[in-house]
């Protein structure tokens, strides 16, 4: 076999992960690891630079990462997986992986109601927070359907409110150091160049939710230009709420054509079919966005 023969005889190192991949998938795990092991793992650096052609053993992205290899050799060892995956996603920035990493990030966190009273004024939580949106939008750029899918979602939460934009994260983490300064310090307010950030906090505004929508959109537009079914029918129903009856109807025929969600039942998707050129008629999005929109 030629892939053998380049693995073992040649060390072709992208040959040597095909291989270890095959044998993975005949049963030969703890083969497979082996090879991955003393002849790929100990020669990889971790580097966020982008890998020259005539470097790159992944052969751009052709042969999966060797940690990702290394995971699936590993499958019955919880501890060998969590590792590999996180240098697959930290080492490599595969995709796949950093949306499990970013998924990882906010672990039995499904549902409104802990985002807001669990999460509103805890710190470890808006880190968690911060975790997922680094990871998942590093997981969207790089084009993985389902993390701009997920992204997407992300995003039009923050715009209702449910959860705490980082900006507004960010602002209350601030005031709330500021006001344990003044308990330490009383004086310090009388101190004029005290006024000095403060004034100049006032330029510095957040981003307004309405933008937050707006890359809502964009993201589910380009799930959509990637299969997503689930994006075409979201954005059918953001152009209604912005008064764009024509082509929300078009949009919403062509997520049709697809084959609208299964998730949604089919009392409530009739009841969209036949209110939808109906100006007066407002879609339940509370329930839609429970049952369409997950963030994970």
């Amino acid at each position: 076999m030629q892939v053998q023969e380049l693995a073992l005889k040649e060390d072709f190192p992208p040959a040597i992960m095909v291989w270890a991949e095959l044998l993975t998938w005949r049963g030969k795990n703890k083969e497979a690891s082996k090879i991955l092991e003393e002849k790929i793992l100990p020669f990889i650096t971790s580097t966020r630079v982008m890998p020259k052609p005539w470097t790159d053993i992944t052969l751009d992205g052709t042969v999966s990462s060797p940690w990702r290899l290394y995971a699936l050799a590993n499958a019955d060892d919880p501890e060998k997986v969590k590792e590999a995956m996180t240098r697959a996603a930290l080492d490599f920035g595969e995709p796949v992986a950093l949306t499990e990493m970013a998924i990882s990030a906010l672990a039995n966190r499904r549902d409104r109601d802990e985002f807001q009273l669990a999460y509103l004024n805890n710190k470890n939580a808006w880190e968690e927070f911060d975790k997922y949106e680094q990871y998942m939008g590093m997981a969207a750029t790089a084009g993985h359907d389902k993390a701009c899918f997920y992204l997407a979602n992300w995003y039009y939460r923050i715009s209702r409110g449910d959860i705490p934009s980082p900006e507004k994260r960010e602002l209350q983490m601030e005031s709330r150091e500021s006001r344990r300064n003044d308990l330490k310090n009383p004086w310090k307010k009388y101190n004029p160049f005290y006024r000095i950030p403060l004034f100049l906090s006032k330029w510095n505004k957040p981003i307004e939710l309405s933008e937050y929508r707006t890359l809502t959109m964009d993201w589910h537009e380009l799930a959509m230009s990637k299969g997503n079914r689930s994006s075409a029918l979201i954005l059918a129903l953001l152009l209604r709420e912005d008064g764009l009856m024509d082509e929300s109807r078009k949009l919403y025929d062509q997520a049709a054509a697809y084959g609208l969600p299964a998730v949604l039942p089919k009392k409530g998707l009739l009841e969209l079919e036949d209110n939808w050129n109906n100006p007066e008629y407002t879609p339940p999005m509370d329930k839609i966005v429970a049952k369409l929109m997950p963030i994970f």
